[in-house]
């Protein structure tokens, strides 16, 4: 077998491409995420300097350009450090691209003389990758360091490197001249992930090179895992170190039937299997059987035997492996000595069946032999010895958990960048060579990698260079930026695209298309052509090829998706300036999409009919009182979502509705039967006035008297209906039986907001994926594409079957609550008041109507540390709840938290698979029990809390800080504060009658000692 091994940098584990029956290349699963957390943590000291921080501060700032940042996407956190670390801010201090690089500008340094690299790692695990710091870690997103140092470290760090891979941060290292290299291999999570300047100048071009593996996701998936551990007498007296790294290993994997697959075998001059891949398939099981395990013995060492043993018995159907299913097969082999056989044989045996090697050689093993077992050097471990072999732990994890076969032709792409070079679209060109520019920085430009051409036209097509013209990135890039507008008219999309075909998308062109490697097409136009697209467009994706349609100014959106090889891939933005925002979309589709995905997608080969361009489209839009200062940006948006539609009585329709207190018609779908005439009216639009806020009696409105004949709908033919609802707060009447109202009827509501609680959002939208939020209705203009691409492309048919996934209201009772009990039990409580907290828990309990149907209770613990004792799902009945109460014990500890445990508990109580009813909309309630006042910040939690729609009450004792619990509860909630927990009894009738909603009951006049009137005060914010 011929082993051609070729290196590509990947986020953990190298690809290997290799040849024998089939080619194949081993890499980590290469999929680009939206979602990941990463902390810059960057070197501070005088080894950087004033002079040359200007360069790592341009280094971030590019870098965080191409990344996709927001609070569902990527976050970004930063830290500089030199003899101790600094936060810059966290990973949820700033949510926006815009802020994150504004904040970045004004970065200076930190200044020192010492680095200190172990005390800087742990303290980015322990402050930074949490969710206090804005870290989504228990939600798997893909956690990731970059760490940047100019010096060696005067602290040890391995302790704290291992920690941070045996919590799957994925560590990248920058070296800049005075930096050790060995030193930042060891902290990276794989000595791939390393980067070395010699200058502070060079970082300008590590954004690029950075960003793929920065944003390729890794996950782990079903695998088959053989540990084939030497049994000979080369481990004589060292075997239980062996096999309490086996034990670690797999208490670190996804163990079980459907996940992950262990099998142990022991081998010398032969092999003993422990367990195959389907005897034992508990994890604990498999755990206590490793820690049982015996030293096989044997004198000879036949490594070459026993993986053709392995090979032929063990990677079976009959073993229990998956390998007949695709299921990626990997072996752990340990060796201590050098082998009495041939290895290359069994090796050669193993690659052929694609099993996976990775090899750690101990004591005496022969490095040249077991080179010849694995895929790649890298796979090639080594262990110090065998006592400390549990070093090598969190390295061998990281394999396992994120290298995998794939196909290697799935790297090579032909993309050909057609752009409009007419003379009306002269003012624009730079914003489309700048994008064209920018999606080529994104890719990995090579002959044998991505091959990029530009085709501009007008009237007549010219092609600027071919697939074959230039074969790296920056002569790509240098080309480009000598574009120039060929002038010209009318617009011809039509011959253009058949020049592509006939003259690009060909071998003398520089296409692949032979070679089985995929075809991209990636049109810009302003215009609708001349020229007819639909014969062109079916020949270009008849031929395998995958147009993407993007069009900004008068271009067509019917057009777009005609020419699109599928209507998603169909873009349309109200002005060319937007086109940066489609430039990370745009690259990511090429970059992702694989010959067995496009074969996949069902093209759309033929133009839509003209059943499916007939769109009726409702604007609902708040014209009360508290909207008026933003009127004008609404009227903005809507005449732009107008330009962008095919507006025409026997296309699409559309009508605008405003709503306050009531809804009012200002025209109906049959109003006007013109864009233009549309548009007239739009600009003429004024809020209507009104101090309420009442959504759910104006979709009444809509559904019973605009969506009908009458109006102007023609729900009655089958033509899709749409709702876009732009609402500015939080309604004043019930909006729950309305939405359902308005969706049975068969519309389907788009809906945007600000200031609104996202659950009342998704109430009303047609599902989670058309709801969408701003800040500021300034901006409107960034959801554009978000709406017209659903109103251009759903149907009917898809609308309906959308609808039909709504499901009937639940079964709750009419006083139904969720009731989460938050209580100190740090060490400033004690035992003897946490039993006082307790017996009032109890006492309150009994008194509530506790039931699946009614009302649910959680309690939780928290110091430094967050300890759930029982979640909602838990009692459904109270004698199980006071059951679970009376076993509650003081936990203790130190620091107080706050912050940690409020975020804790909107995140995993305040959930449904926690048992929580908030998405049902049943009342959630937070009960704060605080004996001292917080070490952490509060800010960020409570305002979760408070977004979250949880009311919370307050109770203080001894050192609590009421100006905290204040914050905490804000309006709508109350504070009570006893001197001593020994008197929460007498406070007791208050906090129900409150939790109630009842009259407060009348106080007991009080005679109190002087100085303590304070803590008697009730605080009220109903």
């Amino acid at each position: 077998m011929c082993v051609q091994q070729i290196l590509y940098a990947h986020m953990m584990s190298t690809c290997v491409f290799f040849c024998d029956a089939s080619c194949y290349f081993l890499c980590s699963t290469a999929v680009l995420a939206n979602q990941r957390d990463i902390i810059f943590l960057l070197d501070g000291s005088a080894n950087v300097g004033n002079t040359n921080f200007p360069f790592v501060r341009d280094f971030l700032v590019n870098l965080v350009r191409l990344l996709q940042v927001g609070i569902d996407d990527v976050r970004i956190g930063v830290v500089q450090f030199s003899e101790n670390p600094k936060t810059e801010f966290f990973l949820n201090t700033f949510l926006t691209k815009s802020d994150v690089l504004s904040r970045l500008s004004q970065l200076r340094l930190q200044g020192g003389s010492v680095l200190n690299f172990g005390s800087a790692l742990d303290f980015v695990l322990s402050d930074h990758f949490t969710e206090a710091g804005g870290s989504r870690i228990d939600e798997n997103v893909p956690q990731v360091l970059v760490f940047l140092a100019a010096g060696p470290s005067s602290d040890s760090f391995r302790q704290a490197a291992n920690s941070l891979a045996r919590a799957g941060v994925l560590t990248f290292c920058i070296g800049v001249r005075n930096a050790v290299r060995a030193d930042l291999q060891q902290i990276a999570f794989n000595p791939q992930m390393v980067y070395f300047k010699d200058d502070f100048s060079s970082l300008a071009a590590l954004p690029q090179d950075m960003i793929r593996p920065l944003t390729t996701y890794i996950r782990e998936r079903k695998k088959d895992i053989l540990f084939l551990t030497d049994g000979s007498a080369n481990l004589a007296g060292q075997f239980p170190a062996v096999r309490d790294f086996v034990v670690r290993v797999i208490s670190d994997l996804d163990v079980k039937p459907d996940g992950v697959r262990v099998a142990v075998a022991q081998f010398s001059d032969n092999v003993q299997v422990e367990f195959n891949f389907e005897e034992i398939p508990s994890k604990a099981d498999i755990l206590q059987k490793v820690k049982r395990m015996r030293i096989k013995s044997g004198r000879q060492l036949n490594i070459g035997a026993a993986l053709e043993y392995a090979q032929r018995n063990i990677f079976v159907r009959g073993a229990g492996s998956r390998i007949d299913e695709g299921v990626p097969q990997f072996l752990v082999l340990l060796a201590a000595g050098r082998s009495s056989d041939n290895v290359e044989q069994g090796a050669n045996a193993l690659k052929r069946a694609n099993v996976v090697p990775f090899v750690i050689r101990a004591r005496t093993a022969y490095p040249a032999e077991l080179e010849k077992i694995v895929f790649d050097p890298q796979f090639l471990i080594s262990a110090d010895s065998l006592s400390r072999i549990v070093e090598v732990h969190p390295k061998i994890v990281n394999l396992l958990k994120t290298t995998q076969l794939a196909p290697a032709e799935v790297q090579k792409k032909d993309v050909v960048f057609l752009i409009e070079g007419s003379d009306g679209i002269r003012s624009s060109f730079p914003a489309l060579k700048t994008f064209i520019e920018n999606v080529v920085q994104s890719m990995k430009v090579g002959l044998d990698d991505i091959r990029v051409a530009v085709v501009q036209y007008s009237n007549v097509p010219k092609a600027e260079f071919l697939l074959n013209a230039h074969p790296d990135q920056n002569s790509v890039i240098s080309a480009v930026r000598r574009l120039s507008p060929m002038g010209g008219s009318p617009v011809n999309t039509g011959a253009a695209l058949n020049f592509v075909l006939r003259n690009v998308f060909v071998s003398q062109g520089g296409s692949r298309d032979d070679e089985g490697v995929p075809l991209f097409l990636i049109l810009v136009t302003a215009e609708k052509s001349r020229d007819d697209v639909e014969r062109p467009s079916i020949s270009l994706k008849g031929r395998g090829a995958i147009p993407f349609a993007i069009g900004f100014g008068n271009a067509d959106i019917s057009e777009l998706q005609t020419i699109s090889f599928v209507p998603e891939l169909s873009l349309f933005i109200p002005d060319v300036r937007q086109l940066s925002n489609l430039q990370e979309v745009i690259s990511k589709r090429v970059i992702l999409l694989s010959r067995e995905e496009i074969e996949t997608m069902e093209p759309i080969l033929l133009p839509p009919t003209t059943v499916d361009r007939k769109r009726d489209v409702v604007f609902l839009v708040d014209g009360s009182q508290s909207a008026v200062p933003d009127f004008l940006s609404v009227r903005e948006f809507i005449e732009r979502l107008v330009t962008s539609l095919n507006v025409d009585a026997d296309a699409t329709r559309v009508a605008v509705v405003q709503f306050s207190d009531d809804a009012r018609a200002d025209f109906l779908l049959n109003t006007y039967s013109t864009k233009d005439e549309v548009q007239v009216a739009v600009r003429r639009l004024r809020p209507k006035g009104g101090r309420q806020l009442n959504i759910g009696s104006a979709l009444e409105f809509v559904s019973k008297n605009i969506f009908t004949r009458p109006s102007g709908s023609r729900i009655e033919e089958g033509v899709p209906q749409f709702l876009i609802l732009l609402i500015s707060r939080q309604s004043d009447d019930e909006v729950e039986d309305p939405a359902l109202e308005v969706k049975q009827v068969g519309v389907a509501p788009l809906v945007v907001g600000k200031n609104v609680d996202i659950q009342e959002l998704v109430q009303i939208g047609l599902s989670p994926e058309y709801v969408f939020q701003v800040s500021t209705y300034q901006d409107l203009s960034s959801l554009t594409q978000n709406l017209l691409t659903p109103v251009t492309t759903l149907t009917t048919q898809e609308i309906r079957r959308l609808i039909g996934e709504i499901r009937p209201p639940p079964d709750i009772g009419t006083d139904a609550k969720d009731v989460v009990f938050l209580i100190d039990s740090s060490t400033g409580v004690g035992s003897d008041n946490t039993a006082r907290i307790r017996d009032f828990i109890t006492r309150f309990v009994e008194r509530l109507d506790v039931g699946e149907r009614q009302v649910r209770v959680a309690l939780v613990q928290f110091s430094n540390n967050v300890f759930p004792e029982f979640y909602l799902k838990d009692c459904r009945a109270k004698s199980d709840l006071l059951n679970a109460l009376r076993r509650l014990r003081y936990r203790g500890g130190a620091p107080l938290n706050v912050g940690k445990a409020l975020d804790y508990v909107v995140k995993n109580i305040f959930v449904k698979p926690a048992g929580s009813r908030r998405e049902d909309g049943v009342p959630q309630h937070l009960f704060l029990i605080l004996g001292g006042r917080s070490q952490d910040d509060i800010s960020r939690p409570a305002s979760a809390l408070q977004a979250s729609g949880i009311k919370s009450l307050g109770i203080g004792a001894g050192k609590a800080d009421s100006a905290e619990l204040e914050r905490i509860t804000r309006e709508g909630s109350a504070v009570f504060f006893v001197p001593q927990f020994t008197e929460l009894q007498g406070i007791e009738n208050r906090i129900f009658a409150l939790f109630q909603q009842l009259p407060e009951p009348p106080l007991e006049p009080e005679i109190l000692p002087v100085g303590q009137s304070f803590f008697s005060k009730v605080m009220l914010r109903f």
